[in-house]
């Protein structure tokens, strides 16, 4: 991959991340379920129904990714506060990254 594509896959996922999280709330991983008839993904640590709210500020596995990237508590205050360079980051450390 060259540093130009590279560059642009990272734009379009801090795009598309932005879009889901302030405008849908969803991603393939979290409701790819709804169409295809399956029931809700759970977290696999802590069997809490998987979403991006869990994912991003409530599943306590990822409460080390999310203080040292985030630093926020509701996904209003992410959308508001956070550069999404930092949520790109934290999506990476907790391996869901290739999951969107």
């Amino acid at each position: 991959m060259t540093p130009l594509s590279l560059t642009r896959r990272i734009y379009v996922t801090v795009v598309l991340c932005s879009w889901w999280l302030e405008t849908l709330g969803l991603t393939t991983l979290t409701n790819s379920y709804l169409l295809k008839g399956e029931n809700q993904p759970e977290c696999q640590i802590c069997h809490s129904p998987l979403t991006v709210k869990h994912i991003l500020i409530d599943c306590i596995c990822f409460s080390a990714a999310r203080q040292r990237y985030l630093g926020v508590d509701t996904l209003k205050a992410l959308s508001e506060n956070v550069e999404s360079r930092n949520v790109v980051a934290s999506i990476k450390a907790t391996n869901f990254y290739h999951c969107i």
